[in-house]
């Protein structure tokens, strides 16, 4: 840097301290840090211009703190970013002298820390206090309040708008302080130094209270680096590896020699590291002792920093020597519960997936991912875990020979440190709310959270309260950015409201955001227009005009906005005309007098066809786009049309959308809605949100139709529907096809119009008790919208759940005893594929005997043999057995076995004309068994009256019995010849 840059930078800092002669503590004038630790008042700095000079190019900008007559202090790389001083001098504190103590001209010393009129740093305000060029590739970043080092290195939080030119790091150097390093081969290409750049920065949050972050700031940086870079030392960092050092990020190809050429030597361009200012060098292999390295030798000049400046030829010596020390674990930090950065003494490799572990090496608790930090030389390294690290003091181990350092030297023993972990018990908020145009809106996020992109999640209303619904949403985990892009555009000069609720943040047990409303006005930019057509009654003599959105009011009523027309003259508007504003001031109505004549005296009333409009504004002080306009008051009529995408539906029975032409009256049984006839029609005329003057159509039918409905809407043959200019709508056409805009809701599934234990469906173990319940919905869910938090069943957990399009399923533990009354509560919301968002909170009460005939039958269903009879006498069933209990124990267990054969039964009555058909059946069978076998014990009296057939009595039970053995088909009878060889017995005659 030349004297008349440095002359010019401080000329306007030191005029006011001219006048200064006492020594006031601090004292006015320069003190220089880095390497020359001096102070220089004014009158020394002029009297020696050119060593100081010297000795600022050497230190830095940033190095050099300027101190004014009223103990005010900036550095000079501050002042030679402010616009104006003033911004950038503040109070003196002890950290702006960064630890220095400065010699003075008169052999003494000033040492800050001693001072008594200093005092350390303000706690300041968490807030970006300026941003200003370290050189051409590095930005200091100074906060008001120390800051969270995680957020602080994040480069998503930090924007230049330099196109092309890469961001490589972000270092917090001290709690307030973070330099932002650039990428110098970019910055070279870009031309970055000697121009203007803006630097924004977001969402670093307070190192005191993470839930808090900087408000957003935007703030200018000026490059101007003519300082020639150094390179400072040299280190055998690996078996043919050297790093070379430098006083500022450089780029390099080539430009370095060993010992004047006695060695090989390439740049290692994969190892560059800006932010730690190294460029490594591939050498070979050197023998032990002293060697020199010669940066930009004559003839290979190719190190250079952002600024295009080249390191002037330098030799740096350094020393080879056997390494056989192992690295070192110096230090591991909690980044949030699931991951820790380890810091070693010296860079690293061979850290992997598995090799870092707490509380015991099994897999539950190894990392599962590596991560080099970005600008550590390869000496932290950042290491996730698949499970959560336990809270408090953890211990961090890396395994047995896990890493290794440049020199191969491993780890011979198991490496460990102690960290501290806290669980994250901090919401997210919404830190920024930015209307970025009347189509999108932004919100960003404190930390990063999972929800924000579900339209469930939000509610944006306008100033009436009604709510906005043709929007989607994006998030961007990157910059934890939601965008909230509207279609059609929220109207301009308008106020809205935005609603957050529902989206949680990613900590181990997740945090939920409070309930967060912002109001915002969308700025009005637009230039208004006036409607190409106008409305002119001649039986009143009342001209309309129209205006594609709210209009100044003082201007729709100057009468020399307006000039009459016919095909052959025009007029200035009569002075006995009277004019009002419309409504919502985006009309204006011209009564004029009973006759208007032109210059000759002629009456033109009747021949009046256009009005010229004069510019005009809107009420954001828009001026119309052309100096007049013109509105004809004789156009023909022509055909309604629906704004596209407009057509929604409100309701079951409601479908609302929009036309692009003011409407004198709408006839309902113009329109059918699918094939369903219109019952019910309105309209309101308005400026719709595309700054046309157009009318909102309300159609309304009898009978509901689906929630997810996509109805049609078709005109009839002839519709009579009309607008204000005689148009009319397409007949026997389909004009538009409604969105779905109604929310899904629990499902009436049997149509008694209200919702109880009868509306669900349940799952049931084998004695009957309820695992699971499932709630139907009116059209399918979308899947993510849904979690075990939208229900409760008090005395109840629910489990887990499954979605399968429109029905919920349940898990509950414990079960729900049979018997038992219970409760499901719907609490939370959850949204359709079209993001309607349902969030009616319901209480469906379910009785015992809501579900007790369902619970028998499916223990009927699955029973076995051995438990259907016990099943089938469940008092809730109310089966008649009356026959079936003619069977023993055995014969029940056979008939089963046939029973559950046609399982499963879904009534009462199937189970009974089941048991109806094979009981008899059971006993016949068990007649003709004991009659081939003799054996009668099981077929008494009762079995004959259970296989239905009639006549035996305990009376002639024996001489049935006998007939049977010596029937001639004896045990293949069928009920027929049973029921006759028993007539035959008591004398009945054959038929």
């Amino acid at each position: 840097m030349n004297k008349k840059v440095v002359l010019s930078v401080l000329s306007t800092a030191v005029v006011a301290s001219m006048a200064t002669a006492a020594f006031a503590k601090p004292a006015t004038g320069l003190y220089i840090g880095g390497s020359v630790d001096k102070y220089y008042s004014i009158t020394q700095f002029l009297n020696n211009e050119d060593q100081v000079i010297d000795e600022i190019n050497n230190t830095g900008f940033p190095n050099v703190l300027y101190v004014d007559d009223q103990g005010n202090a900036a550095t000079i790389g501050q002042v030679v970013n402010a616009d104006d001083l003033n911004d950038v001098l503040k109070k003196a504190t002890l950290e702006d002298f960064q630890g220095n103590t400065y010699a003075k001209a008169d052999g003494t010393t000033y040492d800050p820390s001693k001072d008594s009129d200093l005092t350390g740093a303000p706690a300041g305000d968490l807030k970006v206090e300026s941003v200003s060029a370290i050189n051409a590739s590095q930005i200091e970043v100074k906060f008001g309040a120390e800051v969270d080092k995680e957020s602080a290195e994040d480069l998503a939080n930090y924007t230049v708008s330099a196109a092309g030119v890469d961001k490589v790091a972000a270092k917090l150097v001290d709690s307030k302080t973070v330099v932002l390093t650039l990428d110098p081969t970019d910055v070279v290409t870009a031309g970055l130094n000697q121009s203007t750049v803006e630097v924004s920065v977001a969402d670093v949050k307070s190192a005191a209270d993470d839930s808090k972050a900087i408000e957003s700031f935007t703030g200018k940086v000026s490059f101007l680096d003519l300082t020639v870079p150094q390179a400072v030392s040299a280190k055998l960092i690996g078996p043919g590896k050297v790093a070379v050092t430098f006083n500022e990020p450089v780029s390099a190809t080539s430009g370095f020699l060993i010992d004047g050429g006695q060695y090989s030597v390439t740049v290692d361009t994969a190892s560059v590291d800006y932010a730690a200012k190294t460029v490594v060098l591939n050498t070979g292999t050197l023998s032990q002792g002293e060697h020199t390295i010669t940066v930009n030798p004559d003839g290979d000049k190719s190190v250079k920093d952002g600024a295009g400046l080249f390191v002037a030829k330098t030799d740096v010596k350094f020393t080879v020597a056997d390494d056989v020390t192992a690295p070192v674990l110096v230090s591991a930090t909690a980044s949030g519960q699931n991951a820790v950065v380890l810091t070693f003494d010296e860079p690293i490799s061979g850290l992997d997936a598995g090799d870092v572990y707490h509380t015991a090496n099994t897999e539950a608790y190894r990392n599962t991912a590596v991560e080099e930090v970005a600008g550590s030389a390869k000496k932290q390294w950042k290491v996730t875990f698949g499970n959560p690290l336990p809270t408090g003091t953890v211990t961090i181990n890396v395994a047995k020979e896990a890493i290794q350092d440049n020199f191969n030297n491993k780890n011979a023993s198991v490496l460990s440190t102690t960290v501290s972990v806290v669980s994250d018990s901090v919401k997210p908020t919404v830190t920024e709310v930015k209307v970025v145009n009347a189509s999108q809106v932004t919100l960003a996020y404190s930390e990063a959270v999972v929800g924000a992109d579900l339209k469930a999640n939000y509610k944006v209303t306008d100033k009436d309260g009604k709510t906005v619904t043709g929007y989607g949403i994006s998030y961007d985990a990157a910059t934890k950015k939601a965008t909230i892009t509207f279609s059609p555009a929220l109207k301009e000069g308008a106020a809205y409201t935005i609603a957050v609720t529902g989206i949680k943040d990613t900590a181990v047990v997740p945090n939920e955001i409070d309930a967060y409303t912002t109001n915002i006005t969308v700025a009005d930019k637009t230039a208004p227009s006036v409607a190409g057509d106008g409305l002119y009654d001649k039986d009143t003599n009342k001209i309309v005009i129209f205006f594609s959105e709210a209009m100044n009011g003082a201007d729709l009523l100057d009468k020399s906005k307006y000039t009459l027309a016919t095909s052959s003259v025009q007029v200035e508007l009569p002075s006995t005309a009277t004019l009002a504003v419309g409504p919502n001031n985006s009309s204006v109505n011209i009564t004029l007098p009973s006759v208007v004549k032109d210059a000759n005296g002629t009456d033109i009333t009747d021949a009046i066809n256009k009005v010229i409009v004069g510019q005009v504004r809107d009420q954001a002080g828009n001026k119309t786009a052309t100096v007049f306009s013109e509105v004809a008051l004789d156009s023909d009529a022509g055909e309604i049309g629906v704004v596209a995408d407009s057509a929604v539906t409100v309701d079951t029975k409601t479908v609302q959308f929009a036309v692009n032409k003011p409407l004198k009256t709408v006839v309902a049984s113009d329109f059918k809605l699918d094939s369903t006839a219109v019952e019910f029609a309105k309209y309101e005329n308005k400026t719709l949100k595309d700054g046309t003057y157009g009318s909102i159509v309300t159609l309304q039918v009898a009978l509901p139709f689906a929630t997810d409905a996509t109805p049609a809407v078709n005109t009839v043959a002839n519709p009579t529907s009309v607008s204000i200019y005689g148009d009319k709508f397409a007949g026997s056409t389909t004009i538009a096809t409604s969105a779905d805009g109604v929310a899904p809701a629990i499902a009436d599934k049997n149509g008694d119009k209200k919702l109880d234990g009868k509306d669900l469906a349940f799952t049931f173990n084998a004695t009957g008790d309820i695992t699971d319940v499932t709630v139907t919905f009116s059209e399918a869910l979308k899947q993510s919208t849904v979690s075990v938090d939208d229900f409760e069943v008090p005395g109840y957990t629910v489990a887990d759940l499954a979605v399968n399009s429109n029905e919920v399923k349940l898990k509950l533990s414990p079960v729900v005893e049979t018997g038992t009354s219970f409760k499901v509560n719907f609490v939370g919301n959850v949204s359709d594929a079209e993001d309607n968002a349902y969030k009616t909170a319901k209480e469906i009460t379910v009785l015992a005997a809501d579900y007790a005939v369902t619970s028998a039958l499916y223990v009927v269903n699955n029973s076995t043999n051995e438990t259907l009879d016990a099943a089938l006498q469940n008092p809730t069933l109310a089966l008649d057995l009356t026959t079936y209990k003619h069977l023993n124990t055995d014969q029940r267990a056979d008939l089963g076995a046939d029973f559950l054969d046609d399982a499963p039964y879904t009534t009462v009555d199937e189970v009974q004309d089941a048991l109806d058909a094979l009981v008899p059946v059971q006993a016949l069978k068990e007649i003709n068994w004991a009659a081939e076998n003799g054996d009668w014990s099981g077929a008494k009296v009762s079995m004959f009256t259970a296989a239905g057939i009639t006549g035996v009595t305990d009376a002639n039970y024996n001489a049935v019995k006998a007939a049977l053995e010596n029937s001639p088909n004896k045990g293949q009878e069928e009920k027929a010849e049973v029921q006759a060889i028993v007539d035959e017995v008591n004398g009945v005659p054959a038929p």
